[in-house]
This record gives C-alpha cells, sequence and structure tokens, in this order.
C-alpha cells in the first residue's frame, strides 16, 4: 500500500484592487467565500480615486488552492491587481 503524501498548507494574504466601486467588491465576495478557499478573513475599503477599492483576504490552502484562487479572481471584471502580501 502506498504511503499517503504530506500536502503542506500555508496562510497567505492578498490585497486585490477593483475598480467599479462597491459591485466589483460583491464580485470577490462571492468568490471567496466558497469553502474550498479557506478565507478566514476579508475586508474592503474605499481609495482615493473615484470607484477604485482596495480588498484584503487571508486564506489557507495549499499553493495550487491559493492560485486557483487568484486566477479566479483574476477573471472577475474590473480586477486591476492582485498582491500577496506577508500573512500576520
Amino acid at each position: 500500500m502506498p504511503s499517503p503524501v504530506a500536502v503542506s498548507t500555508s496562510t497567505s494574504a492578498h490585497r486585490v484592487v477593483v475598480d467599479g466601486g462597491f459591485t466589483g467588491v460583491v464580485k470577490i465576495a462571492h468568490v471567496v467565500k466558497l469553502p474550498q478557499y479557506g478565507v478566514s478573513r476579508f475586508e474592503s475599503r474605499t481609495t482615493a480615486q473615484q470607484d477604485r477599492w482596495l480588498v484584503d483576504y487571508i486564506c489557507t490552502g495549499t499553493e495550487q488552492q491559493v492560485e486557483l484562487l487568484r486566477k479566479r479572481i483574476y477573471r472577475l471584471p474590473g480586477v486591476v491587481r492582485i498582491d500577496r502580501r506577508p500573512a500576520p
């Protein structure tokens, strides 16, 4: 019987810059609320630029799961940039 492969998980924080006002934030929230992404924190705030918001989230998962979430968010309309940040 093969031995189980250890899968390492890590916690990572991200900041998303999104245009489109609060509607853009809601679109991101619909994606990150899915249970397979293990998002433990989600917050958003406005910026000085009109209709541009910052969204911060922290998720736990394998590197593959984290990348899949980033790719799904990038496909949303209005997403300008996603930066990986140090996890708290």
